[in-house]
């Protein structure tokens, strides 16, 4: 499942895009069977957080991509950046992003 965040909007005053800095409360697992309906819908409501990609810059016309993704075999974070590729140890990565997140993907709990 992917979620893209609305991270830029328009200035109606200036009219020219800015670049909204909310913090999202990450969470690596996201249950959705409060939403769900029915039961078959409860029996697919478990998602784990996969890869975040993120924005970082002041705004639309300026910044930079990079993704963090995560490692299963190893339940290891690794953040990609162009060619280079740093393995997080810091466990406060996921709160670090809250800013920054711009596309999380999460994956089903039965394809972990």
């Amino acid at each position: 499942m992917i979620l893209h965040l609305k991270r830029f909007a328009i200035d109606l005053k200036c009219l020219t895009f800015i670049k909204r800095q909310d913090q999202v409360e990450l969470s690596q697992d996201l249950d959705l069977q409060p939403w769900c309906l029915d039961q078959v819908d409860q029996l697919a409501s478990e998602f784990q957080l996969r890869c975040i990609v993120n924005h970082l810059g002041s705004g639309p016309n300026r910044g930079h991509y990079v993704a963090d993704v995560l490692d299963p075999s190893l339940k290891q974070w690794r953040t990609y950046d162009d060619a280079t590729m740093i393995k997080q140890m810091d466990k406060d990565m996921i709160s670090e992003r809250s800013k920054t997140c711009y596309i999380l993907a999460y994956v089903h709990q039965d394809l972990n």
